[in-house]
């Protein structure tokens, strides 16, 4: 009786050993799959945005050829939109023409700042009060009694 029993238990136990080897499979073909069709779409091209490395040179013959009498220029400023995975605009990025990235640029820090803003006019000397503090030595011999 306790043969049949060990016998079916070896059983199950094999059964079992070759549902985990199936579902394993399974899983690896799933990740192989999907790296594979991720790296497909990685290869196809995506909108690169070209940074301007060269210097900017102007027309020489005193006319821009490109616009026509008459022509009013409007200088209407472009952004690149930046999202996170799920689509939602998370920045947007100024492009800037080759002249406004020459253009040297000062930041404050956080600190500077604050300061710069927080300034607030003395006042003078003689509206200010005058305080003045008497120093009191501390006490050194100090006796505890126990009982």
């Amino acid at each position: 009786m306790e043969d049949k029993g060990r016998i079916i238990g070896l059983l199950i136990a094999f059964a079992v050993c070759i549902l985990i080897m199936i579902a394993t499979k399974s899983c690896i073909d799933s990740a192989t799959e999907a790296r594979r069709e991720a790296k497909i779409n990685a290869t196809q091209p995506t909108n690169d945005v070209h940074l301007i490395t060269e210097p900017y040179t102007p027309p020489t013959d005193g006319e821009d050829p490109q616009l026509i009498e008459g022509e009013t220029v409007t200088t209407e400023r472009e952004y690149e939109v930046v999202t996170n995975i799920l689509g939602n605009v998370v920045e947007t990025i100024p492009i800037t023409s080759p002249e406004e990235a020459n253009m040297p640029t000062t930041t404050l820090s956080i600190l500077d700042e604050y300061k710069k803003n927080s300034k607030k006019e003395e006042i003078p000397s003689e509206t200010q009060p005058t305080t003045t503090h008497e120093y009191v030595e501390p006490k050194t011999d100090i006796t505890i009694i126990v009982n």
